[in-house]
């Protein structure tokens, strides 16, 4: 068995590869959705947020299994090492199980011969007609030119990225301050607020609850129709209150005032960060690659602008955390 340092960086090296496998997925997913219509890009954010439903339901899962039960009902405080061990096993066999099933379920669907049609990637759009409304027609089909676009051209790469990009930076703007926000207090802050009422488990059911309420967020856009980036940008700007809001749980390391000493208070706060994610990154996935004429490469910058508001996201919670107990982090 490994051990030390030499475990340590063969486990950085096992995510490092998974980040970048995941990475060059998600960019060739959405640059493949941006070719359907809007529909289907909630139909990604959601798949992805019933992923995070089935991942934290099944820790819960695993914990009420493994965990004793007292005369009381509670669950005691975390058991012996075995337990964890049991936790984890029966965690990854599920995961496996998930995975395998969604990829036989991914092959029988690029068999369909709507999928084998949509997904012959162009950079050329292919309805060129007239619209009253950009608007209405980017919510029934990304690929659609609209007349405020330029026809597209023979251009080069970079020059397509960059007539893209200004085309829907604001959007872009939006997820990336979307995903950085909740990044910055989801987990690292969220899973330190302790239960004021002995709950056990808290840290588990939050996670499921912020999953429940991001899927909602996202099954909502398609409903909730804002597609102008102003209102989009204005929510993902307010969602900032969010940093103090959690400071005011019942967070061990926070020198600042906890006023929130209620855990219902506490979860009502996590879902609604779920949903307002869910909601924001999703509705603007949905919009953005309407809005140029190079659908594919649109769909590329969606899918970098939710790697660069993680990774974003990632780097703020050490300074979030720094500001809460007036230290370094580290």
């Amino acid at each position: 068995m490994l051990r030390g340092s030499v475990s340590f960086y063969i486990v950085l090296a096992q995510m490092a590869t998974c980040a970048v496998a995941s990475g060059m997925l998600t960019n060739s997913l959405f640059a493949l959705a941006a070719h359907f219509p809007a529909a289907h890009a909630e139909g990604i954010f959601s798949g992805q947020a019933v992923a995070g439903i089935i991942a934290t339901g099944a820790q819960l899962v695993a914990a009420y299994s493994v965990s004793p039960i007292d005369d009381t009902g509670n669950i005691p405080a975390p058991g012996p090492p075995d337990g964890l061990i049991s936790r984890t096993v029966a965690y990854f066999i599920f995961a496996a199980v998930v995975n395998l099933t969604l990829t036989a379920g991914f092959l029988h669907v690029s068999r369909d011969p709507y999928y084998q049609q949509q997904s012959k990637l162009s950079y050329h759009a292919e309805n060129t007609s007239d619209s009253s409304s950009d608007e209405a027609e980017a919510e029934q089909l990304i690929t659609v030119v609209t007349p405020s676009m330029p026809t597209p051209s023979v251009v080069s790469d970079f020059e397509a990225f960059k007539h893209t990009f200004r085309d829907i930076s604001s959007y872009c703007y939006v997820i990336v301050l979307d995903f950085a926000v909740t990044l910055s207090v989801f987990p690292s802050v969220t899973a330190l607020v302790t239960s004021t009422s002995g709950a056990q488990l808290l840290t588990e059911w939050h996670f499921f609850v912020y999953n429940i309420g991001d899927f909602l967020g996202r099954r909502s856009a398609p409903s909730i129709r804002i597609s102008r980036a102003t209102p989009l940008l204005t929510l993902a700007i307010l969602r900032i209150l969010f940093i103090p809001a959690f400071f005011a749980c019942h967070v061990t390391f926070s020198v600042w005032y906890n006023g929130i000493q209620s855990d219902q208070s506490f979860m009502a706060l996590v879902l609604v960060l779920g949903l307002s994610n869910g909601f924001l990154s999703t509705r603007s996935a949905m919009v953005a690659p309407g809005l140029s004429a190079y659908p594919t490469i649109a769909g590329s910058i969606v899918a970098i602008s939710i790697s660069s508001g993680l990774a974003l996201g990632s780097v703020l919670s050490w300074l979030v955390r720094a500001a809460g107990c007036l230290c370094i982090p580290f």
